[in-house]
């Protein structure tokens, strides 16, 4: 695991800073926040997941879940703004697409 680490940093510190949220910070901890941040996302939603199935089984009503299903919908779309992050990063670290040359006649 620490050779694959040390060989993550050693290609991250070729791009060493990127943007997340308007914050710079180096690569690797953009990647390890974003990924920390994503699992701890699902572990969260799947906890409320699993509590929703019990809602039928409590016999509770609308009114009853709707604070909690207003809940999991935030944690859903903070997955959505987890993965849309993650997806910024992958974007700055993409090295540029090569310039097309124009052959000579």
């Amino acid at each position: 695991m620490s050779e694959h680490k040390d060989e993550l940093d050693s290609v991250c510190s070729n791009f060493s800073m990127v943007s997340v949220g308007g914050d710079e910070m180096t690569c690797e901890e953009a990647i390890d926040e974003s990924i920390k941040a994503t699992q701890q996302g699902l572990n969260n939603l799947h906890i409320s997941m699993r509590n929703m199935l019990c809602w039928d089984e409590r016999g509770l009503s609308y009114d009853e879940t709707k604070d909690d299903y207003d809940k999991l919908y935030a944690i859903i779309a903070e997955l959505m703004d987890l993965v849309k992050t993650a997806k910024s990063i992958v974007k700055q670290v993409q090295p540029r697409k090569p310039r097309a040359t124009t052959k000579a006649k």
